[in-house]
């Protein structure tokens, strides 16, 4: 957690998260193999996030990089709250689509959990929002 990573003015610091881990078969037995799946939140380049877990892991460890979705700043409509948030989306993948908004009720906190759920009055909430949006983006 001391690893220096990039950050913005806008979206914050780069935030990981272990998202997989696997090791040993045996309890009290050190494993021949430990493997650990490190998803990363980029907010600039990608660059400079692969030599800072590079530097970290020297010799101790083989990195092997996945893909990586670029760092987003999304449009904004006045007279809605925006906020960062530390979670990334597909959106780059859809670039045919034009300029992406992302909306939507619910809360991140409960997002892909077993417990996920929108609110009735936020979902009911969320029409009038979209609405709004609609008529702002055609104005």
């Amino acid at each position: 957690r001391t690893l220096a990573l990039p950050s913005d003015p806008i979206l914050g610091e780069t935030t990981y998260n272990i998202g997989v881990m696997r090791a040993g078969t045996e309890a009290n037995i050190v494993p021949g193999l430990a493997e650990v799946e490190i998803m990363i939140r980029l907010v600039g380049d990608v660059e400079p996030v692969k030599a800072a877990f590079t530097a970290w892991a020297g010799q101790r460890a083989e990195l092997v990089w996945g893909s990586h979705i670029p760092a987003q700043h999304f449009q904004t409509l006045s007279g809605f709250e925006v906020e960062p948030v530390a979670y990334t989306s597909d959106i780059p993948l859809l670039d045919r689509w034009g300029t992406p908004l992302l909306f939507g009720p619910g809360s991140i906190h409960v997002a892909h959990t077993p417990i996920e759920y929108i609110d009735v009055a936020e979902l009911d909430a969320s029409v009038d929002a979209y609405v709004r949006i609609v008529r702002t983006l055609l104005a």
